[in-house]
């Protein structure tokens, strides 16, 4: 039986584990007239939002267990917390590390919160836009778009942060798995 109450769940729960695929197939389903846009965009707020500060606990609680009184010196920065919401593969440390280093949690929200309306609005609307006029391919020709999508987003993410090192001053290489 499915009940909104259900899909919302099943959304907010499925950004915990795949945050931008949750939120392409929610788009799937906003296109395809299944869902209402306030509806796909709220369940995808509660849980990609409940999730970054899920992260920020997890990083404070591995501090306050491993690590108290240990001296650290490099919390992210107000910049990095922005680019991990739009940078593959950078949310999780950089969440996890703004609670280890104890970021205040009010900072936090304040940068975090309109990073994911941004987020959540741009891929939410990318997605329902594509869905809309492409939706006449067939099933492998969106495999193939999401497979080169993923790839693209892997190399702008390798560039970034191959820049971000030369920024800051890193002479040495660094390889990026």
């Amino acid at each position: 039986m499915q009940t909104p109450l259900w899909l919302f769940l099943a959304i907010v729960c499925a950004t915990f584990v795949l945050e931008d695929p949750a939120t392409v197939a929610t788009g799937v389903l906003l296109g395809k007239g299944d869902i209402s846009w306030s509806f796909a965009w709220a369940a995808l707020f509660v849980g990609i939002f409940l999730g970054d500060l899920g992260l920020y606990c997890f990083g404070r609680g591995i501090r306050q267990g491993l690590f108290e009184g240990k001296s650290w010196h490099h919390p992210p920065t107000n910049l990095s917390l922005v680019l991990a919401r739009f940078v593959p593969g950078m949310r999780t440390l950089t969440f996890g590390a703004a609670g280890f280093f104890r970021v205040p949690v009010k900072k936090f929200i304040l940068i975090t919160f309109p990073s994911v309306v941004v987020w959540t609005f741009l891929l939410l609307q990318g997605t329902e836009f594509l869905v809309e006029r492409f939706s006449f391919l067939p099933w492998g020709a969106w495999v193939g778009l999401g497979v080169a999508v993923m790839v693209l987003g892997q190399v702008v993410g390798h560039y970034v942060k191959k820049r971000a090192s030369v920024l800051n001053g890193d002479t040495t290489p660094t390889e990026i798995p």
